[in-house]
């Protein structure tokens, strides 16, 4: 395979990178309105989507990589930064660009992804302290008596005592 042939190839693999990550990226905001909205049945579709897709990209990764092996770069930012100033002006543009966006388009999904886990932390918690109560049973010690003594903060419930 000629060097232009793998050149065309790696600025193909930055473009389906950059259309992986896209859409990855709305799914993970159709996901915080589904968490936010407690659409059980749209956050399981979501996340079936998001596997799928995360299996995607990371077959696209692995061929980026490869791609850049045959041209005889490191698949980091430094040295395809390296590798770019030794090529036409036209291919520095193009990939730079898509470089650029996939990088963005990356940390805004790795954003979202600890957003959307913090909304599901969160509602784990609430749904175990309502368990809890309602067990009359409790995991944290976070209340003080007159006394200056931790005490279930769950003790005085009535629920907490059936």
């Amino acid at each position: 395979m000629s060097q232009q042939e793998s050149i065309n190839q790696l600025i193909n693999s930055l473009t389906e990178l950059d259309s992986y990550l896209t859409e990855l990226s709305k799914i993970l905001l159709q996901e915080q309105t589904a968490l936010s909205d407690k659409q059980i049945d749209d956050i399981e579709k979501l996340a079936e989507l998001k596997t799928g897709l995360t299996q995607q990209i990371e077959s696209a990764e692995c061929n980026r990589v490869n791609i850049c092996a045959d041209l005889n770069i490191l698949p980091d930012k430094k040295s395809l930064g390296k590798w770019l100033k030794k090529q036409p002006k036209i291919i520095q543009q193009q990939i730079a660009k898509t470089w650029k966006r996939i990088t963005y388009l990356g940390q805004k999904c790795t954003t979202q992804n600890q957003i959307n886990g913090i909304m599901v932390a969160h509602q784990q918690r609430f749904t175990q302290d309502a368990l809890s109560i309602l067990r009359g049973t409790v995991s944290d010690q976070d209340e003080y008596s007159k006394k200056g003594m931790q005490e279930n903060k769950f003790s005085h419930n009535i629920i907490g005592k059936v």
